[in-house]
């Protein structure tokens, strides 16, 4: 049988099952008070899904749902981060109006309106669920929700989720908390419903089955995970519901070197899927026109008759028109573009803006794209300093038009720079670490000394690699050394290799060396100020100097709370003062954010337990310690001498 075939009996068998749930939209019509949900799935990217050409994706859900309304052929967000791009969603404008424009240290103020706004005043009920801490309602999104759970505890058993502390959850628990508000809600109200799957993003985890049948590809995993808790939750919503699914970005997964997103502006990551079907839309409707994910507040708005007051004049425009079949006067700008680099590591901003099938960065080096010819974006029709090459002659005319409006936004809105950041607290350092973010806010560069990200991309690989692999047994001091070595050639002067290379030299007792490596650090930016507690703690400790590492290591617990290595520090300092207690209560601390790659934390607990007389509880400690760590001779004789005294 072949592969069409058995593709196409699996969506009849698909769609009888979830019938209800889709085939309904097209004879739906749109009424007064039409109940709206939007879906939003983190880092997907729209050529993953079936229903945009991936023959080997198991999506069948989102297939089938693509079928039942309008899919939109060419979507773009406007920033590939989650928090920036989830603004644009909810309020119709681009992150340079809105002064959010980085996860974390950006917030969406309170004098923007929001589609829940909107609908609150309409008096819908409104609520959302919320997949990721970065999303959290601190960072402002929370406005017109009545219900926001972004709480990241399982809803069943309120324990904390499983995946990365309280920092995410999986597809199931974000389902269960939608499915749960939508059993409780008022019946006689229309509503407005938010649900935000993360389970896509990286670290690519898929839940079995599907980790066994997707080994070789797990993002492909997390999405056809997804797309099962998908499915589950439109079969939970009334009849006339009109739902739109949209992705805040798409994943690199290696293109153009870059492993995840945020650092460039190329489609992998600002292309994204966008379906739309209930009430008052076509159904199989193929729209092949530009679009923008800045457009779904203003069409939204126009389907359900609110009026999509701003302070701003919209970004976005309707999609009615293009989902009628009527086709646009003219084709629209489609803006992009992402201050990772520059925030993280001081490398320049990028900027793009699409028109057609023409495409352009502005960036140190500048790029011109015809992505009909070249959809990988591999060819530069542009010279190093922006000149047109041999061949890109056909693209002088729209090269001109699109500087201009890239140029347009930067005479007329705040720089990156401008953008006022908020103050991050211990506690949101420590989840948005866990989630994979670098936290990094570099002191500010001259924009002529700023480096092309292109020129980087390694760089970002090698110091993720470097914060990942903190504590991790199976990477040696040298391998680590090594990858410090090759940043630090690369980009001299980064400040996370630089530090790195100091936390090395302090476990070779190269003290001397590493003191003089974190108090350059220290000159050169405020930001890293309190990360420098930790290493001073550990010179301080190692040289015997009891209570000026307590100094270092209480202010940096009280700044820079996220990371185990902290409270190990203060664990031994405390229990070096037989300060039994709280040496307990800092490894136990260690152990809570990191409990798989913590051993000196575990063994520390059982020197505190052992000192206690709670000698099988420290004997359990030793056994943690070691299974994490095997063959370390300190950790066994400790073990040796608790059961020794147990028995004796």
């Amino acid at each position: 049988m072949d592969t069409f075939r058995v593709k196409a009996i699996a969506m009849v068998a698909v769609l009888l099952a979830v019938g209800a749930g889709v085939w309904r939209y097209a004879e739906a019509r749109l009424g007064p008070h039409t109940s709206v949900v939007i879906v939003t799935i983190d880092t997907l990217r729209a050529d993953h899904l079936g229903c945009y050409g991936d023959p080997a994706a198991e999506t069948p859900h989102l297939d089938a749902f693509g079928d039942s309304g309008c899919l939109f052929e060419h979507c773009y967000c406007p920033v590939p981060l989650t928090l920036p791009s989830h603004c644009t969603i909810m309020t119709g404008l681009y992150p340079y109006k809105l002064n959010v424009r980085e996860n974390g240290i950006h917030c969406l103020a309170e004098e923007y309106v929001t589609l829940a706004e909107l609908f609150q005043e309409e008096g819908y009920d409104t609520a959302a669920v919320i997949g990721a801490f970065v999303l959290d309602k601190r960072f402002g999104l929370d406005q017109g929700f009545e219900f926001y759970q972004d709480e990241m505890v399982d809803a069943d058993t309120g324990r904390r989720a499983a995946i990365g502390g309280f920092s995410e959850r999986q597809g199931k628990e974000v389902t269960d908390q939608a499915v749960r508000w939508l059993g409780k809600r008022k019946k006689d109200a229309p509503f407005f419903l938010w649900v935000h799957y993360y389970d896509p993003h990286a670290v690519y985890m898929p839940p079995p089955p599907y980790d066994e049948r997707f080994q070789i590809s797990p993002y492909d995993g997390e999405i056809a995970y997804t797309d099962a808790c998908f499915g589950r939750l439109l079969k939970e919503l009334p009849e006339d519901t009109l739902v739109v699914v949209v992705s805040d970005h798409g994943e690199a997964l290696g293109e153009h070197e870059e492993a995840t997103h945020g650092l460039f502006v190329y489609d992998a990551c600002v292309r994204v899927p966008l379906l739309v079907a209930g009430p008052g839309v076509p159904q199989g409707r193929v729209v092949q026109e530009n679009v923008r994910t800045a457009d779904i507040f203003p069409t939204v708005c126009e389907l359900v008759g609110l009026s999509p007051k701003q302070r701003h004049v919209l970004d976005g425009l309707s999609l009615l028109p293009l989902m009628r079949g009527e086709k646009p006067l003219s084709e629209v700008d489609c803006y992009a573009e992402t201050g990772f680099g520059l925030y993280q590591f001081g490398w320049s901003e990028l900027r793009s803006v699409r028109n057609g099938e023409w495409k352009y960065i502005q960036a140190p080096k500048p790029e011109l794209f015809n992505t009909r010819e070249d959809p990988l974006e591999l060819h530069n029709l542009l010279g190093p300093e922006g000149e047109s090459q041999d061949g890109a002659g056909k693209g002088q005319g729209p090269l001109k038009e699109l500087k201009a409006a890239v140029e347009e936004i930067e005479d007329n809105w705040p720089s990156f720079e401008e953008v006022a950041m908020q103050e991050i607290s211990p506690e949101a350092s420590r989840l948005l670490h866990d989630l994979g973010y670098i936290d990094n806010v570099v002191p500010p560069v001259h924009q002529e000394e700023r480096a092309d990200p292109k020129d980087r991309a390694k760089v970002m690989e090698w110091v993720g690699i470097l914060r990942t692999s903190e504590g991790d047994p199976n990477m040696s001091d040298e391998d680590r050394m090594e990858i410090c070595e090759q940043v630090l050639a690369m980009d001299p002067g980064n400040l996370d290799a630089l530090m790195h290379r100091a936390m090395l030299w302090i476990h070779m007792d190269e003290l001397d060396r590493a003191e003089k490596e974190i108090l350059e650090i220290m000159n050169q930016s405020e930001a890293w100020k309190y990360r420098a507690m930790l290493p001073l703690g550990q010179i301080a400790l190692k040289r015997g100097q009891l209570y000026k590492a307590l100094h270092y290591l209480e202010t940096g617990r009280e700044h820079m709370d996220f990371g185990s290595g902290i409270h190990t520090a203060l664990g031994k300092t405390y229990l070096r003062l037989h300060r039994i207690h709280d040496a307990m209560d800092s490894y136990q601390r260690a152990v809570d954010i990191n409990t798989y790659s913590v051993p000196d934390a575990h063994n520390g607990l059982g020197l505190c337990l052992e000192q206690l007389g709670r000698l099988e509880e420290a004997i359990a400690s030793y056994e943690r310690a070691l299974a994490i760590q095997p063959g370390q001779d300190y950790i066994s004789e400790n073990l040796d001498r608790c059961r020794e005294r147990l028995e004796g």
